[in-house]
């Protein structure tokens, strides 16, 4: 599936974003780079672009494509500088990084690359007020959960006595036991159909409280709102999950759908929390989550990660 082929205009950023991240390039590979910067640079809308695509690659590629994805993110920080950070500072790109971050659905080497990367950007950015989302994202994170997946080792094959078993039926244990390790978790059309219907449900509930809600309401403190925002985030971790174990391209589409379906929502929940909230907090975060603020406060000793 074209992760590329969607509504929006093809621009040449977003054709060097889609060329850059193909398996043509290694994953750390810097050449071009260049280029690109320049394709941005030449662009009114060029910033823009290059983060739409940069989603694009995250929300839809495979593995290779979102470690270059993330090799080209930061070297787009560092080299164009406020014009493209202010359009990964938005709430909907912090999300999508969050969401990334703490999903056990993403690969192993591409949390470790994203957690190295949030690291950097905490120490680089802690005094930049554009970029404060930015660089609060390490320390609201979970860090270890890309790493679920790679502790799903094999069981291990029990030992049979070489007097009662041949050596055919150990070939034949061996290859049921490597099949049933290296099978991703399926899930059921009655199941898949669910999370989608449930998706869809949380996603209009959010949106439908956000338009009933009065001037001046403190959505923060709404328990109702706060609750239809975490329905929204589970729901999206959820589909997170079930789209990487299906291959058929007619079966992912309602999927993908539903997902930008919720993601839609929260983004409406976030340009809310700051149009109402800008005055009093400019630096708030909508998806703050007050227990691991906690946590954090009472732990500011720990030392960050190093990898």
């Amino acid at each position: 599936m074209n992760i590329f082929s969607n509504k929006t205009k093809r621009t040449a950023v977003s054709a060097w974003i889609e060329r850059m991240t193909s398996s043509r390039y290694e994953e750390d590979d810097l050449s071009d780079m260049f280029q690109l910067c320049e394709a941005i640079r030449l662009q009114e809308t060029g910033p823009k672009e290059a983060s739409k695509s940069l989603r694009n690659v995250f929300k839809y590629g495979d593995t290779h494509s979102q470690l270059r994805g993330l090799t080209i993110l930061k070297a787009l920080v560092d080299n164009i500088g406020e014009s493209f950070q202010a359009h990964i500072s938005t709430p909907k790109f912090v999300e999508l990084l969050k969401s990334m971050a703490n999903s056990s659905a993403t690969d192993p080497r591409v949390h470790k690359s994203l957690m190295l990367l949030l690291s950097q950007w905490s120490n680089n950015f802690k005094n930049q007020p554009n970029m404060y989302a930015v660089s609060h994202l390490y320390d609201n994170v979970n860090h270890k959960a890309g790493y679920s997946r790679r502790n799903s080792g094999t069981r291990p094959v029990p030992q049979i006595p070489s007097s009662t078993s041949s050596k055919d039926e150990r070939k034949s244990l061996d290859k049921s036991n490597n099949k049933r390790a290296q099978s991703p978790p399926t899930y059921s059309y009655e199941k898949i159909n669910q999370e989608i219907g449930m998706a869809a449900q949380n996603a209009t509930n959010l949106e439908n409280a956000l338009i009933l809600l009065t001037q001046n309401t403190n959505i923060e403190k709404d328990p109702e709102i706060q609750k239809l925002v975490r329905k929204c985030k589970d729901s999206s971790e959820q589909l997170v999950k079930i789209i990487p174990t299906i291959m058929d391209d007619d079966k992912i589409g309602p999927l993908l759908q539903s997902n930008d379906q919720v993601q839609a929502a929260l983004s409406k929940y976030s340009e809310y929390f700051y149009d109402n909230s800008l005055l009093d907090d400019p630096f708030a975060d909508p998806f703050s989550d007050p227990i691991m603020e906690t946590e954090i406060s009472n732990n500011k000793s720990k030392k960050k990660l190093e990898w």
